[in-house]
């Protein structure tokens, strides 16, 4: 298995716009960064960025549209988010105290 060189990894854990799901995600920047010169795994971590952003894209986009959609109120849109967050935390909490006796 193949490493990564330093600059990439200092890139990619310090640099904002090298975050695929960031809205600074900056994909021309990060090519210009990363060189030309890429071994596979680079290459291999260069395109699943880029494939990681489009679908983070998509997602957001999908989800705001889908409350456009729905037209609710801001008080009701609160308690659509609070419930459905807060369903899985109270679906899980049964397990969770089982889990820990």
């Amino acid at each position: 298995m193949r490493d990564i060189s330093d600059h990439i990894y200092h890139i990619l854990k310090e640099k904002q716009y090298a975050d695929p799901f960031s809205n600074e995600f900056d994909a021309e920047k990060l090519n210009s960064e990363f060189g030309n010169v890429l071994n596979e795994d680079e290459a291999n971590i260069f395109e699943f960025l880029l494939i990681c952003n489009v679908l983070n894209k998509d997602i957001k986009r999908n989800v705001f549209e889908l409350f456009n959609r729905m037209k609710l109120s801001p008080d009701d849109l609160r308690e659509f988010c609070f419930i459905a967050v807060n369903k899985y935390f109270l679906d899980l909490t049964p397990q969770m105290v089982e889990q820990v006796n």
